[in-house]
């Protein structure tokens, strides 16, 4: 129990949030730099093989710099096992991914439905976490 007290305080360690251009997520993203957590955000590239941070993200980076804290974006898709490659030094991963039906995902062809993402995809999530 001690050393995992000591983890969640560890300075180089950051908080992964997955489905990070969701609504959830920018609240939690919010509500982690406001209590001084580093934060690792995933999410889908917007098309195959481009990562855009949006722009809330982009200046909440720019006011946690000056503050020390880090904040990175990283591109992962909960429904490809391989691209969840971002959870080295996490002390904690919140899934706040979800389905939506229009979107589109690059690879595998439209894998998006509920069973493809809310279930699998946690899924992969839980064992890429367990790997780091």
């Amino acid at each position: 129990e001690r050393k995992y007290k000591e983890h969640l305080r560890c300075p180089e360690c950051h908080v992964v949030v997955v489905g990070a251009r969701g609504r959830l997520a920018r609240g939690i993203i919010e509500k982690l730099v406001s209590l001084g957590e580093n934060v690792l955000a995933v999410a889908r590239p917007v098309r195959c093989g481009i990562i855009s941070v949006p722009r809330w993200f982009a200046e909440l980076m720019v006011k946690s710099k000056g503050r020390g804290m880090n904040l990175e974006w990283d591109g992962g898709d909960v429904t490809i096992p391989d691209s969840l490659s971002s959870f080295h030094n996490a002390k904690a991963v919140i899934f706040a991914a979800t389905s939506s039906p229009d979107h589109e995902v690059c690879i595998n062809g439209k894998r998006n439905g509920p069973r493809d993402v809310d279930r699998d995809g946690l899924a992969n999530v839980a064992r890429a976490a367990v790997q780091f």
